[in-house]
């Protein structure tokens, strides 16, 4: 952030010029269409609301360490800032998928996240006040060298991952598999920055529907299916074994069906214990579906859609 503003600081000061005269010129115009003087701003405040909406807007952005800049193929301005803002959030749940929890805190400025200070005030039955303050972190907690470090532990797969961005840049390079991997990511995003163990639950989960399911199933067809796919899907690259993660995803699955109708509590003690292993295998999960989902695609040489997914998963047993 620090740079960006840097280089763009004699940018930020012509505009500012050409606002306050472009004010005053629309003030020029209402006086000559017959609007009262006394009613229209004066030179001076016209120059006043130039400079302040620039520092304003400089001052907001000053409280933020990274930015974040999107090209968008030319479009509707208003479809153009939706697509550069869906480019830069799936762009926080790539890296959300490789810093795990310690990423939790990534967020675009204008998104609801965690307040980095908060107070508590509690009186005891004495009517004693006790008063705490806490700090917590606005950026992801890791090192200097993350990058590197990420390019070395993940390369091929941030490639991947990187490479279904397109999709929300440009809707020409858009495909039935990058959408489903990119819808799957978000929930898991969404999950990890989520405070509420159950909720993070049923987000994990919803994101290995989203990578699994490729129509209509019967209910019980429907559970299977999902489990079963996803177990395959988060061994992938890993050491772990099928009927281990088989196991340990029908637990998860349902923990998510009990929070879902009612049978278990949301403030249930015991969540805290399924949540890592939600975010296990759903991340896990994301990088076994885009090895599968890149070689399906290069397998037939056009989009796969889901009708080719599920043939590809028949094929290989689950």
């Amino acid at each position: 952030m620090e740079k960006f503003l840097l280089d763009h600081r004699a940018s930020f000061e012509a505009e500012k010029e050409n606002i306050r005269q472009e004010h005053i010129k629309r003030c020029e115009d209402a006086i000559a269409r017959g609007s009262s003087a006394e009613e229209i701003a004066t030179p001076e405040q016209s120059k006043n609301f130039a400079y302040g909406l620039v520092a304003q807007t400089i001052g907001y952005f000053e409280k933020f360490n990274w930015v974040a800049k999107v090209s968008i193929p030319e479009c509707d301005a208003t479809i153009s800032r939706k697509r550069a803002e869906r480019t830069v959030e799936a762009a926080l749940d790539i890296l959300k998928l490789f810093f795990r929890r310690s990423g939790k805190y990534l967020r675009q400025g204008h998104s609801l996240g965690t307040t980095p200070k908060t107070a508590r005030l509690t009186r005891e039955a004495d009517g004693k006040f006790d008063f705490s303050l806490s700090w917590g972190a606005e950026d992801a907690l890791t090192n200097k060298e993350w990058l590197q470090e990420l390019m070395e532990a993940g390369g091929p797969y941030l490639r991947a991952a990187g490479e279904a961005l397109d999709t929300c840049v440009d809707p020409q390079c858009s495909s039935h598999l990058k959408e489903r991997f990119l819808d799957a990511m978000a929930w898991y995003g969404q999950a990890v920055s989520e405070p509420q163990p159950s909720v993070q639950i049923i987000k994990y989960v919803a994101a290995l529907e989203r990578l699994t399911v490729t129509g209509r199933f019967e209910e019980g067809l429907l559970t299977a299916t999902v489990i079963r796919r996803s177990a395959f899907l988060s061994c992938h690259g890993t050491n772990e074994t099928y009927e281990r993660m088989l196991k340990e995803t029908e637990q998860v699955y349902d923990c998510r069906s009990d929070l879902m109708h009612g049978s278990k509590s949301p403030f249930d003690k015991r969540l805290d214990l399924v949540v890592p292993l939600s975010e296990k295998i759903a991340r896990n999960a994301l990088f076994g579906s885009l090895a599968l989902y890149t070689g399906l695609e290069h397998d037939i040489h056009k989009q796969a859609t889901a009708k080719n997914l599920e043939e590809k998963f028949k094929i290989l047993g689950v």
